[in-house]
């Protein structure tokens, strides 16, 4: 029997914590997956690894996502976008999706900033305990140490 090539997936995101379990889920089914911080080095790739998928944070400025988009399916031709969200509760998600559907490139917020406001919501919704929280964002407490020294959040 000869062998069949496998599926490419190529996973776009920021977080090399998101990258790693987003390849160990579609590597579980077959594919074969390359990983990229940007869109910049995802444009590379996408050109050497010719990927059967892309698989892109929702959470990258809208402009970014779709000048990749279209740039990576002048290489390709069209190639199956997936775009992936996180959110703690799915009565959360609902509104970020119609939100994000209706909003124009112009009110994008920077990824630094989304991460910021999430991790001030999360620690308000957990009265500024740090164990708690950084379970809910699924990091380290020494990993939200370094955010909330970054980002000059107060926990009290």
């Amino acid at each position: 029997m000869a062998n069949m090539a496998k599926r490419r997936a190529l996973i776009i995101d920021v977080q090399p914590t998101t990258r790693w379990a987003l390849r160990n889920y579609f590597e579980g089914r077959g594919y074969e997956v390359a990983e990229a911080e940007s869109g910049i080095e995802a444009l590379a790739l996408a050109e050497r690894f010719h990927p059967d998928a892309l698989v892109m944070d929702c959470h990258l400025r809208n402009e970014e996502n779709n000048e990749l988009v279209e740039q990576v399916r002048s290489v390709l031709g069209n190639v199956p976008v997936i775009v992936v969200a996180s959110f703690e509760r799915i009565d959360e998600a609902i509104p970020a999706i119609r939100l994000s559907l209706e909003r124009d490139s112009k009110d994008d917020v920077p990824l630094l900033e989304v991460e910021k406001k999430h991790i001030e919501r999360v620690l308000r919704k957990h009265q500024g305990n740090v164990e708690k929280t950084a379970a809910v964002l699924g990091i380290s407490r020494s990993s939200l140490y370094e955010r909330i020294k970054k980002y000059n959040i107060s926990t009290s």
